[in-house]
């Protein structure tokens, strides 16, 4: 009873409707924004969902909004995210980005030279393509495996770690190796 009240409530209100709309003013603003900020490396949007890719930690950024009395938060360290609410008013988006943009571009003013051309790595899909970053993490990530420089033990992944054989630590003997 309560999801079919749900339902209606969201039918009857125009709820889907006014996301759309909401999410089409942010993303208004959002342009705007990524044309001020050489900083921004993406944006990314699926529906009221936002994250704002910046290319330096911006962990600091959120903590100023909230003074502000803007609740966003950060993911990865250089993602902000906003999760507004659907029935946001339109005075509230643009005075919420208002804010936004102004925390966010005096953060970066404080930054050294800029890395990119602004607005440069716009995505204008809302996906970045992540394979070369995951490669490049996986490339670095197996640098480090194999023996060990300094005690010479071999890593996890030099050893038989097959199902019919369980790892044992070289720091424990096996069972008859005293």
């Amino acid at each position: 009873a309560a999801g079919i009240a749900t339902i209606e409530t969201i039918e009857q209100d125009g709820l889907l409707e006014r996301a759309g709309e909401v999410a089409q003013r942010f993303r208004a603003h959002l342009d705007d924004l990524v044309e001020q900020c050489p900083h921004i490396r993406e944006i990314r949007q699926a529906g009221l969902m936002i994250g704002i890719e910046l290319d330096v930690d911006a962990t600091d950024i959120v903590g100023q909004c909230l003074q502000d009395g803007l609740l966003i938060n950060c993911t990865q360290g250089n993602v902000l995210r906003l999760l507004p609410a659907m029935n946001i008013s339109n005075e509230q988006i643009d005075r919420g980005m208002e804010k936004l943009a102004s925390h966010v571009l005096r953060f970066v003013s404080q930054l050294a030279a800029p890395a990119t051309e602004p607005g440069a790595a716009f995505a204008t899909t809302g996906h970045a393509d992540r394979s070369d970053a995951v490669t490049q993490q996986q490339s670095e990530s197996t640098e480090s495996v194999g023996a060990d420089a300094t005690t010479g033990a071999a890593s996890s992944s030099d050893r038989n770690t097959d199902a019919t054989s369980p790892a044992v630590p070289e720091s424990i003997p096996a069972d008859g190796d005293d």
